[in-house]
């Protein structure tokens, strides 16, 4: 509404528009822009100056106590790291696993073989080899 006020040359609505806006925190920038430049065509530097500089104050009160990116990205990285270990840590617990299943089943298939169990130690090296294939996987 304001700039239509100064499209209309109605400067001195637009100019109390403008500070409505400023004291209210809305459109802040924009609002404190043109009101410096309504107060540069009235040639009122001095009140120019004023609006910039008092916005340019309220705006770095408002990011300061409402800026928190760069708490949000150190926690983002935070997480992103845990997960990152998280993912790490079941791998590599998934390959102790198999390593350990591939020795059980390596003597056990000895052990079925010096029996005699012929048919449960072929059974023993297919899912001998299926803990290799999975092992294979995991580690490319």
């Amino acid at each position: 509404m304001a700039k239509e006020y100064e499209n209309c040359r109605m400067y001195d609505e637009a100019i109390q528009l403008y500070k409505t806006n400023i004291s209210l925190k809305e459109s802040l920038s924009k609002s404190a822009l043109r009101l410096s430049v309504l107060y540069n065509k009235r040639h009122q530097y001095d009140e120019s100056i004023n609006v910039l500089q008092e916005t340019i104050s309220l705006l770095d009160i408002i990011r300061e106590q409402y800026d928190n990116t760069e708490k949000l990205k150190d926690r983002l990285d935070r997480l992103k790291n845990k997960e990152h270990i998280k993912v790490n840590e079941h791998v590599k617990y998934k390959v102790e696993r198999l390593k350990e299943n591939i020795k059980r089943t390596e003597r056990a298939i000895v052990s079925l073989e010096e029996k005699g169990k012929d048919s449960l130690a072929e059974k023993a090296r297919l899912r001998l080899q299926q803990y290799k294939s999975e092992l294979i996987e995991i580690e490319k």
